[in-house]
């Protein structure tokens, strides 16, 4: 299957049978995808039928475009389409899917699955997101076929436990079980203490006294525009630069930085450190790494959320900086603000400061290129400047990329040579799964605020995958069951202090009550009851899930197919809020706030009334809950 942007298309159908489909997105991406694929023509209109009955389609417009809400996902929906349907003409050439045995999809997990390249990571498998997309399809055949909407599609049901039967001998090989693997991610993850050390470096450059003085500069030279490598010395006659150069006779920009210097406490500072503006340049690059490393490791965002930020996207409530990021993956890519922690705030205002335009007034991205010396000279010379800025100020996915890669080769490897026996490549995404196998403190009031940001997931079960399944599960029960044990201890020891809110909260400050007539003795055992009644506890980035066993049929997460609570799978704000068996602590508190104005943005832009509606029905129910103080 390939794809091309449109350009001076002819007419298209869009209709089934079509050698192509001509989409177009919500940010008004356009894409044809053509039906090349290796098969015959009835499994080609099979997977057409398909496509027109995801949740990603919306319509064909006036133009004859099909509509999606996001490309990306009607791509990767169509490769794999694509996948099955020419496993299809290899090996069940004249069978119709509905005669497919359990069998059949077996084998064509067996070719979809597993890795046909040996990369660096131990099992050969794909990411558990593969077979979700796979599974999601046969599902929706499944349902399809029953309804009448399709002509062809599975007859049996693509459920957990067929995942599961299907998926164990393929990780037989792997050393791991299926629960390890069905949460993990293909990325992998950088081990706590090699992301600390990653992080740490970055923090030292970031705070060093050399990037104040880079910052200076860039300061000083907006006030007073020169050539900038007459600035260093090794473009200088006298081999002295504009620091020196103002100790010894009248020199402007010298002038205007010693000034500079002395305001942030850099008055001993007699020459620059560096000779050349290509020095200059090249230590500006390596701040911007070590900034990237801090935003990727402090925040979880995605490598494309941090890319679609740009200068005029922040602003600050309440003392905290919210930027506005496209979500592309989980809302349509509409830019919605998300808060970013104190340290987060000083990697983007830093690495901003580093450039020769005020990023207030030229709109420029996160990571750019306004450090350069040829964006120095378009300024000296009366050019374009937000025509360059536009042209060549911004960096795609595969540069940051490479400049990840080169961070942790040339910068932290270096430090400690031995782990790259232990971590040999690392990934943008991989911070993304480092941040969530914190463990449940993560989500407590007591943990630096570093560290609390938000995933902007669907659902719960979207982050809990990057946690489950890590540790075993007797482990986890224990860390769970020591976790609720110290919080109801917490509770018992000041009754009065209001460090938690919630319909839970109130249930177990209720049945403390009781602490005032038992015996001393009995406190521990009557505690530990307290703690054995609560079947499941769960941590949100938006509150604590205290499931009792007597208070699950009151639960709001329902699964309409078992019956049971699924707080894992069906975990939301907007369920979360209303249930009874919730509860949040001051910090989940102040991550519900940041909820409520990020929907209360979504409510008021989004295009989509019927979305717009549901984030105002969410920012109504968190109102609610904080009403409960």
């Amino acid at each position: 299957m390939r794809s091309r942007q449109l350009a001076n298309r002819k007419p298209i159908s869009n209709s089934i049978g079509s050698h192509l489909f001509a989409i177009i997105d919500s940010r008004n991406v356009q894409k044809e995808i053509l039906f090349d694929w290796e098969c015959s023509s009835d499994k080609k209109e099979w997977a057409q039928h398909m496509f027109y009955q995801s949740n990603n389609y919306i319509r064909i417009n006036e133009e004859n475009l099909i509509e999606v809400r996001n490309s990306c996902s009607a791509y990767t929906e169509l490769s794999y389409l694509k996948k099955i349907c020419q496993f299809w003409e290899r090996r069940l050439p004249s069978r119709p899917m509905y005669n497919w045995e359990r069998g059949d999809v077996k084998d064509l997990l067996s070719e979809i699955m597993v890795r046909t390249v040996l990369d660096d990571f131990k099992c050969l498998l794909y990411s558990p997101s593969r077979l979700a997309s796979v599974s999601s399809i046969f599902l929706r055949s499944h349902y399809a076929l029953i309804d009448g909407k399709i002509p062809d599609g599975l007859s049996f049901l693509f459920d957990g436990k067929f995942k599961r039967d299907a998926m164990v001998p393929l990780i037989e090989n792997c050393d791991a079980t299926y629960a390890e693997w069905s949460a993990s991610g293909s990325y992998g993850s950088v081990p706590l203490a090699i992301n600390s050390l990653i992080l740490g470096n970055s923090i030292n450059i970031v705070e060093s006294e050399k990037t104040l003085v880079a910052v200076c500069f860039f300061r000083a030279w907006k006030k007073s525009p020169r050539h900038v490598a007459g600035c260093f010395r090794s473009a200088t006659k006298s081999g002295r630069d504009i620091l020196q150069d103002h100790s010894t006779r009248r020199c402007l920009l010298g002038s205007i930085l010693t000034e500079e210097f002395a305001k942030v406490g850099l008055v001993h500072i007699a020459e620059l450190p560096w000779s050349s503006v290509a020095e200059f340049t090249s230590y500006c690059r390596l701040v911007g790494k070590a900034c990237m490393t801090i935003l990727l490791s402090l925040s979880g965002h995605r490598l494309g959320e941090l890319i679609s930020v740009n200068s005029t996207d922040w602003e600050y409530r309440n003392d905290e900086m919210f930027v506005k990021e496209e979500i592309e993956k989980t809302l349509d890519s509409i830019k919605i603000p998300r808060h970013f922690s104190r340290l987060c705030e000083v990697a983007i205002r830093t690495f901003w400061n580093l450039s020769y335009v005020d990023v207030d007034i030229h709109k420029m991205p996160l990571f750019h290129r306004g450090y350069s010396s040829v964006l120095a000279k378009i300024i000296c010379k009366g050019g374009n400047v937000q025509q360059w800025i536009y042209s060549y100020a911004a960096m795609n996915d595969n540069t940051l990329r490479e400049w990840l890669d080169d961070y942790y080769k040339c910068e932290v490897i270096p430090l400690c040579p031995e782990i790259k026996n232990i971590h040999p490549k690392i990934g943008p995404h991989q911070f993304r799964h480092s941040w969530a196998e914190f463990a449940l403190r993560r989500f407590d009031d007591n943990v630096e605020a570093k560290i609390r940001e938000q995933f902007l997931h669907k659902s719960y079960a979207s982050t809990r995958k990057y946690t489950d399944g890590k540790l075993k599960e007797s482990v986890r029960y224990a860390l769970e069951h020591d976790y609720l044990t110290e919080i109801v201890n917490r509770i018992a020891e000041n009754p009065l202090r209001k460090d938690f809110m919630g319909p839970a909260y109130l249930r177990v400050k209720k049945a403390l009550q009781k602490l005032r007539i038992l015996h001393l003795s009995d406190v521990e055992k009557y505690i530990e009851e307290i703690v054995e009644s609560v079947e499941n506890f769960l941590a949100f980035e938006w509150g604590f899930c205290v499931m009792f066993r007597d208070a699950k049929n009151h639960a709001k997460c329902h699964d309409r197919f078992t019956g049971f609570p699924n707080p894992v799978g069906r975990g939301c704000v907007q369920l979360c809020t209303s249930c009874p068996n919730s509860m949040n602590n001051l910090a989940q508190r102040d991550e519900l706030i940041r909820i409520a104005y990020c929907h209360t943005n979504i409510a008021e832009t989004h295009p989509v009334t019927a979305i717009g509606q549901l984030s105002a029905d969410i920012v109504r129910q968190i109102e609610r809950r904080l009403e409960e103080e």
